[in-house]
């Protein structure tokens, strides 16, 4: 698992990975807000029963889910690890929506070259696993047909911000155009609804480090460092960066 898959797992120490499932096993959305979504695809008329969705990056199935239990269509999931997988699949299963909704392992760099067809796509970019914005939707366009849909969840900077590896709302708007793709609709996140999401993630966290920690006293200061990293990056996400679902036609 390289750099770009650590960050968008919020992750720099790759010794956590092991203990990944276990620290957020009580969070669901893993970062996505699908109430967004359904507003835009409601919004414009995107999805008719007939229609097959991907999620690439999909976590735990979340976004899928939340979409399938107010849409009919037909939907598939893609995430690298398995144990959120295993996940989406319990509870597609303990919720009859099988028939409609299909989760499997696989590393989204590759899937990129072998799904095609789809009538919608939803791609979260919290990190360069594909590239940039506009190299990542080059490569998304291809899994989806002629005048298919892309559900785009992107972060951008305050202008004032020095956190460098997020593009200004300028610089996300000219990638956008690079792309190629039509921009239809937007939503901005609300902040306020973001920091009680995650007020109630980091608490969870804390709650499954301060579990983890008599079992592995050695490890310690690297569950600590996690719980710190997420923190920070949910003070940087209510303060100084925007988060942004863009629905998009190609």
């Amino acid at each position: 698992m390289d750099k770009d898959f650590l960050q968008s797992l919020d992750v720099e120490d790759r010794d956590i990975l092991p203990f990944l499932p276990y620290l957020l096993q009580d969070l669901w959305l893993l970062g996505s807000m699908p109430d967004y979504m359904l507003q835009l695809i409601q919004k414009h008329n995107v999805v008719r029963p007939d229609h097959h969705i991907l999620d690439l990056g999909c976590g735990k199935g979340a976004v899928l889910i939340y979409l399938r239990e107010a849409l009919s269509f037909q939907g598939k999931g893609i995430d690298l690890i398995p144990e959120f997988i295993n996940d989406a699949c319990h509870y597609v299963q303990n919720h009859k929506l099988d028939q409609n909704l299909a989760f499997t392992v696989g590393d989204i760099r590759q899937e990129v070259k072998t799904q095609r067809g789809y009538d919608l796509l939803i791609y979260g970019h919290d990190a360069d696993v594909l590239g940039d914005v506009a190299t990542s939707l080059k490569l998304l366009q291809n899994c989806i047909h002629e005048s298919a849909h892309i559900l785009l969840e992107a972060t951008y900077r305050e202008r004032q911000s020095k956190l460098s590896t997020y593009p200004t709302q300028e610089e996300l708007e000219e990638q956008l155009k690079q792309s190629g793709l039509q921009l239809i609709d937007q939503i901005i996140w609300d902040r306020d609804k973001l920091q009680l999401i995650n007020l109630k993630n980091t608490t969870s966290i804390e709650k499954r480090v301060a579990e983890l920690i008599p079992q592995y006293p050695g490890k310690a200061s690297l569950f600590d460092v996690f719980l710190e990293k997420q923190k920070e990056e949910c003070q940087q996400l209510e303060q100084e960066l925007y988060c942004i679902s863009l629905l998009l036609k190609k």
